[in-house]
């Protein structure tokens, strides 16, 4: 059963490295550089839908063994990193938990923002119409590539959006 646990736990470490983020840094390191660690740990799971679901499978499978494990002599040494991957899933899930939608849609603004350029064109500029065929959507992605949390970010969102519009597709937020 220990044998079990250590390979699902080896599974969860194996995925994050193929995705760059360092889980031994969740589990060594402290303050900023343990919080970033999660942050980098939370950003590969969110790589995309696909990637979320089965990191957070990964996880339970590794909470299951554990516990199947609880009163298996040496099951102590796999608690840390059974810790580490709990905090990683947890702050996932709190994520989802808690997403808002403001908080997203500020963020987006402020991406926006940037990318867009704002001219006095007469008129039109008065009645407070803005012609969307203006906007620098190269620049608009460059800012977005940008930002550190782009995948938490779009997975936030896509969820926001599911509970908020249920009758929109899957394929349609995909698209987003």
């Amino acid at each position: 059963m220990l044998a079990d646990l250590a390979e699902a736990i080896a599974l969860v470490c194996a995925f994050l490295a193929d995705r760059q983020a360092t889980f031994d840094d969740v589990i060594h390191k402290t303050g900023f550089a343990r919080n970033g660690a999660i942050v980098a740990c939370k950003e590969a799971a969110n790589e995309n839908d696909e990637s979320r679901k089965r990191f957070e499978v990964m996880c339970r499978e590794v909470f299951k063994k554990f516990k199947a494990c609880i009163n298996v002599q040496g099951v102590n040494a796999h608690r840390s990193d059974r810790d580490a991957i709990n905090i990683v899933y947890k702050s996932l899930q709190q994520d989802r938990e808690q997403a808002d939608i403001t908080d997203i849609i500020r963020q987006l603004h402020q991406v926006v923002n940037e990318a867009i350029e704002t001219r006095d064109s007469g008129p039109e500029s008065i009645r407070g119409t803005y012609d969307i065929s203006r906007i620098d959507f190269d620049r608009l992605r460059k800012e977005f590539e940008r930002s550190p949390k782009k995948n938490t970010t779009v997975q936030n969102l896509r969820q926001v959006v599911e509970q908020r519009l249920p009758g929109v597709s899957h394929r349609a937020l995909t698209i987003l």
